[in-house]
């Protein structure tokens, strides 16, 4: 969802956090396929971003969420150069 801003403003942070938690969440292949997931996701980050988004999953905290009325948009990093590794 909010790798590719469906339904949200595109948030490679935000993406990362709940990968990361919902990984943490879950055990056997499941977690192997958060984790690559994750691992995907970072590669589209800057090592702040990725660093940002374990703090915040970390400390349960969602950073800036977009709220009716109220756009919060994330700056792409340099390294995203156009499209996502995500299908």
């Amino acid at each position: 969802m909010y790798a590719q801003g469906r339904g949200v403003p595109q948030d490679y942070v935000q993406a990362h956090m709940w990968v990361n938690l919902a990984s943490s969440s879950f055990s056997g292949q499941l977690q192997k396929a958060m984790a690559d997931l994750r691992d995907v996701l970072a590669g589209d980050m800057t090592p702040e971003q990725i660093a940002e988004a374990q703090r915040r999953a970390r400390s349960g905290s969602r950073g800036p969420v977009s709220r009716p009325g109220r756009t919060v948009v994330s700056q792409r990093s340099p390294r995203q150069g156009g499209e996502s590794n995500m299908a």
